[in-house]
Protein backbone atom coordinates (compact mmCIF):
# COMPACT_ATOMS: atom_id res chain seq x y z
CA UNK A 1 0.00 0.00 0.00
CA UNK A 2 1.23 3.58 -0.69
CA UNK A 3 2.64 5.48 2.28
CA UNK A 4 2.26 9.22 2.87
CA UNK A 5 4.53 10.88 5.46
CA UNK A 6 2.51 12.66 8.13
CA UNK A 7 3.07 16.41 8.10
CA UNK A 8 4.55 16.40 4.58
CA UNK A 9 2.89 17.30 1.28
CA UNK A 10 2.12 14.09 -0.60
CA UNK A 11 2.71 15.85 -3.93
CA UNK A 12 6.09 17.56 -3.45
CA UNK A 13 7.28 16.49 0.00
CA UNK A 14 7.43 19.98 1.55
CA UNK A 15 6.60 20.35 5.25
CA UNK A 16 2.97 21.33 5.73
CA UNK A 17 2.19 24.32 7.90
CA UNK A 18 -1.54 24.37 7.23
CA UNK A 19 -4.22 22.77 5.07
CA UNK A 20 -2.46 23.79 1.83
CA UNK A 21 1.16 23.30 0.77
CA UNK A 22 3.06 26.60 0.54
CA UNK A 23 5.22 25.23 -2.32
CA UNK A 24 2.77 23.57 -4.76
CA UNK A 25 -0.66 24.45 -3.40
CA UNK A 26 -2.03 20.92 -2.96
CA UNK A 27 -4.49 20.43 -0.11
CA UNK A 28 -3.47 18.29 2.86
CA UNK A 29 -4.77 14.73 2.49
CA UNK A 30 -7.30 13.55 5.04
CA UNK A 31 -7.10 10.50 7.26
CA UNK A 32 -8.62 8.41 4.45
CA UNK A 33 -7.08 9.84 1.25
CA UNK A 34 -8.52 7.08 -0.95
CA UNK A 35 -12.13 7.38 0.16
CA UNK A 36 -14.42 8.58 -2.68
CA UNK A 37 -15.06 11.98 -1.08
CA UNK A 38 -11.65 13.63 -1.79
CA UNK A 39 -11.62 12.98 -5.53
CA UNK A 40 -15.31 13.95 -5.89
CA UNK A 41 -14.37 17.25 -4.25
CA UNK A 42 -11.36 17.60 -6.56
CA UNK A 43 -13.60 16.93 -9.57
CA UNK A 44 -15.92 19.81 -8.61
CA UNK A 45 -12.97 22.17 -8.15
CA UNK A 46 -11.37 21.18 -11.46
CA UNK A 47 -14.67 21.45 -13.31
CA UNK A 48 -14.68 25.15 -12.42
CA UNK A 49 -11.01 25.67 -13.26
CA UNK A 50 -10.39 24.06 -16.66
CA UNK A 51 -6.82 24.99 -17.65
CA UNK A 52 -3.73 23.92 -19.56
CA UNK A 53 -3.15 20.85 -17.43
CA UNK A 54 -5.94 19.13 -19.37
CA UNK A 55 -3.61 18.60 -22.34
CA UNK A 56 -0.84 17.36 -20.08
CA UNK A 57 -3.29 14.95 -18.44
CA UNK A 58 -4.49 13.60 -21.78
CA UNK A 59 -0.92 12.85 -22.82
CA UNK A 60 -0.20 11.21 -19.46
CA UNK A 61 -3.27 8.99 -19.91
CA UNK A 62 -1.33 7.09 -22.59
CA UNK A 63 1.28 6.08 -19.99
CA UNK A 64 -0.42 2.96 -18.61
CA UNK A 65 -1.30 3.33 -14.94
CA UNK A 66 0.71 6.53 -14.50
CA UNK A 67 -2.17 8.83 -13.57
CA UNK A 68 -3.76 6.28 -11.25
CA UNK A 69 -0.43 5.69 -9.51
CA UNK A 70 0.14 9.43 -9.12
CA UNK A 71 -3.32 9.92 -7.65
CA UNK A 72 -3.08 6.93 -5.29
CA UNK A 73 0.33 8.10 -4.07
CA UNK A 74 -1.11 11.52 -3.26
CA UNK A 75 0.34 13.61 -6.12
CA UNK A 76 -2.92 15.15 -7.32
CA UNK A 77 -2.38 18.77 -8.31
CA UNK A 78 -0.37 18.32 -11.52
CA UNK A 79 -2.96 16.34 -13.48
CA UNK A 80 -6.74 16.21 -13.80
CA UNK A 81 -8.55 13.98 -11.36
CA UNK A 82 -10.19 10.77 -12.60
CA UNK A 83 -13.77 12.06 -12.88
CA UNK A 84 -12.77 15.21 -14.76
CA UNK A 85 -10.55 13.31 -17.19
CA UNK A 86 -13.27 10.71 -17.74
CA UNK A 87 -15.76 13.36 -18.87
CA UNK A 88 -13.13 15.13 -20.96
CA UNK A 89 -12.32 11.86 -22.74
CA UNK A 90 -16.03 11.21 -23.28
CA UNK A 91 -16.51 14.68 -24.78
CA UNK A 92 -13.60 14.18 -27.19
CA UNK A 93 -14.91 10.75 -28.16
CA UNK A 94 -18.37 11.99 -29.04
CA UNK A 95 -16.91 14.89 -30.97
CA UNK A 96 -14.69 12.70 -33.16
CA UNK A 97 -16.50 9.34 -33.38
CA UNK A 98 -19.35 10.44 -35.69
CA UNK A 99 -16.81 11.95 -38.11
CA UNK A 100 -15.18 8.55 -38.62
CA UNK A 101 -18.55 6.84 -38.88
CA UNK A 102 -18.34 4.48 -35.92
CA UNK A 103 -20.83 6.03 -33.53
CA UNK A 104 -24.12 6.65 -35.30
CA UNK A 105 -27.40 4.99 -36.12
CA UNK A 106 -26.35 4.24 -39.70
CA UNK A 107 -23.21 2.50 -38.47
CA UNK A 108 -25.21 0.37 -36.04
CA UNK A 109 -27.71 -0.53 -38.75
CA UNK A 110 -24.90 -1.58 -41.11
CA UNK A 111 -24.02 -4.34 -38.61
CA UNK A 112 -27.58 -5.12 -37.53
CA UNK A 113 -29.06 -8.61 -37.69
CA UNK A 114 -32.55 -7.18 -37.95
CA UNK A 115 -33.22 -6.73 -34.23
CA UNK A 116 -32.28 -3.05 -34.12
CA UNK A 117 -34.22 -2.24 -37.27
CA UNK A 118 -37.35 -3.90 -35.88
CA UNK A 119 -37.09 -1.88 -32.64
CA UNK A 120 -36.57 1.34 -34.61
CA UNK A 121 -39.52 0.65 -36.92
CA UNK A 122 -41.74 0.01 -33.89
CA UNK A 123 -40.63 3.26 -32.24
CA UNK A 124 -41.12 5.28 -35.47
CA UNK A 125 -44.61 3.83 -35.83
CA UNK A 126 -45.34 4.79 -32.24
CA UNK A 127 -44.08 8.38 -32.58
CA UNK A 128 -44.98 9.02 -36.21
CA UNK A 129 -41.46 10.21 -37.05
CA UNK A 130 -39.77 9.82 -40.41
CA UNK A 131 -36.45 8.00 -40.47
CA UNK A 132 -34.45 11.24 -41.00
CA UNK A 133 -36.05 12.79 -37.91
CA UNK A 134 -35.55 9.63 -35.90
CA UNK A 135 -31.90 9.37 -36.94
CA UNK A 136 -31.12 12.93 -35.87
CA UNK A 137 -32.79 12.54 -32.49
CA UNK A 138 -31.31 9.07 -31.98
CA UNK A 139 -27.74 10.29 -32.54
CA UNK A 140 -28.24 13.13 -30.04
CA UNK A 141 -29.67 10.80 -27.40
CA UNK A 142 -26.92 8.29 -28.12
CA UNK A 143 -24.28 10.80 -27.01
CA UNK A 144 -26.06 11.43 -23.73
CA UNK A 145 -26.72 7.79 -22.89
CA UNK A 146 -23.23 6.63 -23.82
CA UNK A 147 -21.60 9.40 -21.81
CA UNK A 148 -22.98 7.90 -18.62
CA UNK A 149 -23.41 4.20 -19.41
CA UNK A 150 -19.61 3.60 -19.36
CA UNK A 151 -19.79 4.73 -15.73
CA UNK A 152 -21.44 1.37 -15.15
CA UNK A 153 -18.41 -0.20 -16.85
CA UNK A 154 -16.22 1.73 -14.41
CA UNK A 155 -18.25 0.25 -11.56
CA UNK A 156 -17.73 -3.20 -13.08
CA UNK A 157 -13.97 -2.63 -13.31
CA UNK A 158 -13.96 -1.46 -9.70
CA UNK A 159 -15.77 -4.57 -8.50
CA UNK A 160 -13.54 -6.90 -10.50
CA UNK A 161 -10.42 -5.20 -9.14
CA UNK A 162 -11.77 -5.57 -5.63
CA UNK A 163 -12.17 -9.29 -6.31
CA UNK A 164 -8.74 -9.72 -7.93
CA UNK A 165 -6.89 -7.80 -5.20
CA UNK A 166 -8.99 -8.77 -2.19
CA UNK A 167 -6.02 -10.34 -0.41
CA UNK A 168 -3.92 -7.17 -0.67
CA UNK A 169 -6.66 -5.17 1.12
CA UNK A 170 -6.52 -2.13 -1.13
CA UNK A 171 -9.02 0.59 -0.32
CA UNK A 172 -12.02 0.89 -2.61
CA UNK A 173 -10.95 4.39 -3.67
CA UNK A 174 -7.82 3.01 -5.35
CA UNK A 175 -9.94 0.73 -7.53
CA UNK A 176 -12.34 3.57 -8.39
CA UNK A 177 -9.44 5.80 -9.48
CA UNK A 178 -7.91 3.05 -11.62
CA UNK A 179 -11.29 2.23 -13.18
CA UNK A 180 -12.07 5.83 -14.17
CA UNK A 181 -8.68 6.43 -15.78
CA UNK A 182 -8.93 3.04 -17.50
CA UNK A 183 -12.36 3.80 -18.97
CA UNK A 184 -11.09 7.23 -20.05
CA UNK A 185 -8.34 5.47 -22.01
CA UNK A 186 -10.96 3.03 -23.34
CA UNK A 187 -12.64 5.94 -25.16
CA UNK A 188 -9.44 6.73 -27.06
CA UNK A 189 -8.70 3.07 -27.76
CA UNK A 190 -12.21 2.78 -29.22
CA UNK A 191 -11.55 5.80 -31.45
CA UNK A 192 -8.29 4.32 -32.72
CA UNK A 193 -9.84 0.88 -33.31
CA UNK A 194 -12.87 2.46 -34.95
CA UNK A 195 -10.71 4.54 -37.27
CA UNK A 196 -8.71 1.53 -38.38
CA UNK A 197 -11.90 -0.50 -38.73
CA UNK A 198 -13.55 2.16 -40.88
CA UNK A 199 -10.43 2.61 -43.01
CA UNK A 200 -10.39 -1.11 -43.75
CA UNK A 201 -13.88 -0.91 -45.24
CA UNK A 202 -14.94 -4.18 -43.63
CA UNK A 203 -18.23 -4.95 -41.93
CA UNK A 204 -16.88 -7.59 -39.56
CA UNK A 205 -17.39 -6.47 -35.93
CA UNK A 206 -14.90 -9.09 -34.78
CA UNK A 207 -12.16 -7.05 -36.44
CA UNK A 208 -13.07 -4.00 -34.37
CA UNK A 209 -12.98 -6.12 -31.21
CA UNK A 210 -9.60 -7.59 -32.19
CA UNK A 211 -8.12 -4.13 -32.79
CA UNK A 212 -9.56 -2.80 -29.54
CA UNK A 213 -8.28 -5.62 -27.35
CA UNK A 214 -4.89 -5.54 -29.06
CA UNK A 215 -4.56 -2.15 -27.36
CA UNK A 216 -6.38 -2.90 -24.10
CA UNK A 217 -4.43 -6.03 -23.16
CA UNK A 218 -0.93 -4.47 -23.08
CA UNK A 219 -2.30 -1.23 -21.62
CA UNK A 220 -4.17 -3.07 -18.87
CA UNK A 221 -1.17 -5.27 -18.09
CA UNK A 222 1.24 -2.34 -17.75
CA UNK A 223 -1.29 -0.27 -15.80
CA UNK A 224 -2.00 -3.02 -13.27
CA UNK A 225 1.70 -3.71 -12.84
CA UNK A 226 2.47 -0.03 -12.23
CA UNK A 227 -0.35 0.57 -9.76
CA UNK A 228 -0.69 -2.75 -7.95
CA UNK A 229 2.65 -4.41 -8.54
CA UNK A 230 3.21 -8.17 -8.69
CA UNK A 231 5.00 -10.65 -10.91
CA UNK A 232 4.36 -10.57 -14.64
CA UNK A 233 2.57 -13.98 -14.90
CA UNK A 234 0.16 -13.07 -12.09
CA UNK A 235 -0.47 -9.61 -13.52
CA UNK A 236 -1.13 -11.05 -16.98
CA UNK A 237 -3.68 -13.49 -15.53
CA UNK A 238 -5.41 -10.67 -13.70
CA UNK A 239 -5.37 -8.52 -16.84
CA UNK A 240 -7.08 -11.21 -18.90
CA UNK A 241 -9.60 -11.90 -16.14
CA UNK A 242 -10.33 -8.19 -15.80
CA UNK A 243 -10.98 -7.81 -19.52
CA UNK A 244 -13.03 -11.01 -19.75
CA UNK A 245 -15.25 -10.25 -16.76
CA UNK A 246 -15.82 -6.62 -17.70
CA UNK A 247 -16.62 -7.67 -21.28
CA UNK A 248 -19.28 -10.09 -20.00
CA UNK A 249 -20.70 -7.47 -17.62
CA UNK A 250 -20.77 -4.86 -20.41
CA UNK A 251 -23.02 -6.93 -22.68
CA UNK A 252 -26.29 -6.27 -20.77
CA UNK A 253 -25.20 -2.65 -20.21
CA UNK A 254 -24.81 -2.06 -23.95
CA UNK A 255 -28.13 -3.77 -24.71
CA UNK A 256 -29.89 -1.63 -22.10
CA UNK A 257 -28.16 1.54 -23.34
CA UNK A 258 -29.33 0.97 -26.90
CA UNK A 259 -32.89 0.19 -25.75
CA UNK A 260 -32.91 3.33 -23.60
CA UNK A 261 -31.66 5.43 -26.52
CA UNK A 262 -34.49 4.16 -28.71
CA UNK A 263 -37.04 4.81 -25.97
CA UNK A 264 -35.79 8.38 -25.44
CA UNK A 265 -35.86 9.14 -29.17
Amino acid sequence: MPHVIAGACANCGAELLGDFCHRCGQRRLGERPLSPRPFVHQFVVELLHFDFKSGRSLLALFRPGFLAAEFVDGRRITYLGPLKLYFLAAAIYFLIAPAIGVFSLRHDLSEDDGTLRAAIDARMAETGMRFEQFEERFNLRLNTVYTFSPMISAVAVTLVLGLLYRRERWELGAHIVFALYYVAFFYFASLAAGGLYAAGGTRQPVLFAALLYAMLIPYGFLALKRVYGGGSPAVLRKTLLLLLLTFVLDIPVNIAARALTIRLT
